[in-house]
């Protein structure tokens, strides 16, 4: 996946340092795992009828999470069932380098 760090950042969720080699990470946002669900099936359930059956599921279930964490869909108006990419207060995430 390809993100970037927008220029203002928040306090972060959590910040963990490593005495050893002096680094920091900082966590500003959390990304639901729902967000990769269209991508766990086996290729070879992915029909015409399972994509009817369960992507509103699927949909449901990750707009949801998004809300939760505050997340946002970015169209680029060329596919209408999932986003270019995501977008978050702090960070952006795109779905086509994935």
């Amino acid at each position: 996946m390809v993100g970037g760090i927008k220029n203002s950042c928040a306090t972060p969720l959590s910040v963990d340092t490593n005495p050893l080699t002096g680094s920091v990470e900082l966590t500003l946002a959390t990304l639901p795992r729902s967000e990769f669900d269209m991508y766990r099936g086996p290729v070879d359930r992915w029909t015409e009828e399972y994509i009817l059956k369960t992507e509103p599921l699927i949909r449901k279930r990750r707009d949801e999470q998004r809300e939760k964490l505050g997340w946002k869909d970015k169209r680029s108006g060329n596919e209408p069932g999932w986003p270019e990419s995501i977008q978050h207060k702090y960070v952006s995430v795109e779905h086509r380098a994935v």
